[in-house]
């Protein structure tokens, strides 16, 4: 799981990691989330790239661009990742139905607080909803199983398909991706 968080104040972006990798450890066990923090919305802008960020936490009060500016941005580029703001106000909040924000948080919060937000942000469908994108084409990160590439077959160390080699429909050199349907496929005896 790939997390922003945005905040102009260290203490406060420190409180949001600890609560959240606490939550993680508690209900994603083995889930290690990449961690990003930036300082200001511009900050964080200018390193943006669309379809990378599973959650973005985000102040609203910050030097320069606000937290609810910042969310505006990200959202003309990317319509998936989870927003929830982290602040001081309540002033902002029904304004945070314009950007999509998933969560709200008044600062100074608990950790219950936090683990319903998270709880309320859906944070299992985001995580099942990963994907690899290739093109036009987009496939689910839970949907494999496992790749390698040894010529023109992919290795089946696990015996899924009940062969050690199976051919694939999409493998790369070094390691790689295989779409599921040709699995599918062998594993109902319907492969040619």
């Amino acid at each position: 799981m790939q997390v922003a968080i945005i905040d102009d104040l260290a203490v406060c972006r420190q409180d949001i990691k600890e609560y959240l990798l606490r939550y993680i450890r508690e209900n994603y066990q083995g889930e290690e989330p990449e961690l990003d923090e930036f300082e200001s919305g511009t900050r964080f802008l200018d390193a943006f790239r669309p379809q990378v960020y599973d959650v973005i936490f985000i102040d609203q009060y910050m030097e320069g661009m606000s937290g609810m500016d910042t969310a505006r941005e990200i959202r003309k580029l990317d319509e998936e990742a989870a927003i929830i703001f982290v602040t001081t106000s309540s002033d902002h909040a029904v304004d945070s139905y314009g950007v999509r924000a998933s969560g709200y948080l008044i600062k100074p919060f608990t950790y219950e607080a936090f683990g319903e937000t998270m709880r309320l942000a859906r944070l299992g469908k985001i995580m099942n909803a990963r994907f690899i994108a290739l093109g036009d084409d987009r496939i689910l990160l839970k949907e494999i199983l496992w790749c390698d590439r040894d010529g023109h077959l992919c290795a089946d160390p696990y015996g899924y398909a009940g062969s050690p080699e199976i051919p694939c429909g999409l493998c790369f050199s070094g390691g790689g991706i295989v779409r599921l349907s040709p699995i599918s496929a062998l594993l109902q005896g319907t492969h040619h």
